[in-house]
Parts: structure tokens; sequence; C-alpha cells
């Protein structure tokens, strides 16, 4: 299970993704805040965490397969895309069941 507090440091998942696709930060920076963001968390394993991890898994290994030292074909902008859509959703999920949420500033 999933508590408020933790619900509330996993909400910011949004925050991330967003910032990533308004250019403010990299991809993986993105990706590292976000892990960033789980271990803080500290949660215990469930189902929902599990599927955090294999958004998570997905979302970074189609990340390294669009790097310019990656072959051709193993993965598109708009698989990644698709990936960050889904993780996403899992965040704005949780932000949802959050009351009185917090919005912390974007680091530049």
């Amino acid at each position: 299970m999933i508590d408020e507090h933790q619900r509330r440091i996993l909400s910011q998942v949004v925050d991330q993704i967003d910032g990533c696709r308004e250019g403010r930060l990299s991809p993986t920076q993105a990706l590292n805040n976000i892990w960033g963001l789980y271990t803080a968390a500290e949660v215990e394993f469930t189902p929902e965490v599990q599927e955090f991890q294999e958004l998570f898994v997905l979302a970074t290994a189609l990340n390294d397969a669009r790097q310019e030292f990656m072959p051709e074909g193993l993965g598109t902008d708009a698989d990644f895309e698709a990936a960050l859509d889904a993780l996403r959703v899992w965040a704005a999920r949780l932000r949802e069941q959050t009351p009185g949420r917090v919005t912390y500033p974007h680091a530049d």
C-alpha cells in the first residue's frame, strides 16, 4: 500500500515528464529524477509499485535505444513517448488520489 506521503512524492513524476516534454529536462535527467523520487518514497513492493517499475524500465530501455551509439531499429521516439505517456498516467492516478497536493518548483 502506498501512503499519502509516498503518493505526494510519486505524483511528482508528472512534473518530471512535463519538464522533459517542455524541454526543461533531458529525457535522461527526467528519468534519473523519477528514479530518485521512487527511491525517496521508500515504497513496499505491491502490484501498484510493480506496475511503476515495469513502466519505468520500459521508458528507460526505450530512451537508451534512441541514443546515437545504439544500433538503429531498437526503439523510436514514438515508442519512448508512448512509454512516458503510460508512466505519466500511472503518476497522474496517484496525484488524483492525493489530498492537499503540493507542487514544487522545477530546478532549471
